[in-house]
Order: structure tokens, then C-alpha cells, then sequence
């Protein structure tokens, strides 16, 4: 609504999608009727829902891996119940490594998806 009036300006109104108008306005001059805006005229915005979906699926998919790392883990600490033979003990524990490291992946991409959802939201 404010403008120099003592000197010519550029004078435009620009929404998210294009340029509506450019005119030039000499000193003095008004400013050209910009449409009033009511914010009950836009339109509601929902949740992302593939976002959404995305997001809890990650959620749900690292804690799952989480808990089968610990269960692995359980199982090669375990020496006394039923002990794993050491020549399997290598193997046991690559998987539970890779278990743990497949859940950070996931608990990555489902915090990334929760952050996408408040800023596309």
C-alpha cells in the first residue's frame, strides 16, 4: 500500500503463479486496485498423504529391524540357553551389524519424510 509519491515506480502484483499486472506510476499517482484477499477463499490443504504413508512405513519398518538386531544380539551374547557354535558367530554378527545399519537407513528416510511433511504441508 505504500509507494514513493515523489518519483515514478514499477508497480506490480505477482502471486505464486504468474504476474497479474505491471504498470508504471507517475509521482502522485495512485496505486492500481489489488484484489483483497480472503483466506477463506483458498483452498484447503491436506496432508501429503504419500508422504504421510511413507513416512510411518519407515517408522515402523526401522524399529521392526531394530528389534530383530536385538534379538540377534540376545542370541550371540547368549552362552548358556543355546549357545551358538563359534564358527557361526561371524555370520550372526555381520547380520545383526547390517540389521542395525539398515535401521538408521530407515529411521533416516522416516525422519526425512516427517520433515518433508511440515514444510510441503
Amino acid at each position: 500500500s505504500d509507494r514513493p509519491i515523489s518519483w515514478p515506480a514499477f508497480v506490480q502484483w505477482v502471486d505464486e503463479n504468474q504476474v497479474h499486472f505491471t504498470t508504471y506510476a507517475l509521482p502522485g499517482e495512485p496505486l492500481p486496485a489489488y484484489p483483497i484477499f480472503d483466506p477463506k477463499d483458498q483452498p484447503e490443504r491436506k496432508a501429503p498423504l504419500g508422504l504421510v504413508v511413507g513416512a510411518a512405513g519407515a517408522g515402523v519398518l526401522s524399529g521392526a529391524l531394530y528389534t530383530t538386531a536385538h534379538l540377534h544380539t540376545a542370541r550371540y551374547n547368549d552362552t548358556v540357553n543355546k549357545p551358538v557354535p563359534d564358527e557361526n558367530l561371524d555370520g550372526l554378527r555381520r547380520t545383526t551389524n547390517g540389521l542395525v545399519v539398515a535401521s538408521a537407513i530407515s529411521a533416516t528416510a522416516a525422519v526425512s519424510a516427517s520433515v518433508a511433511i511440515v514444510v510441503a504441508w
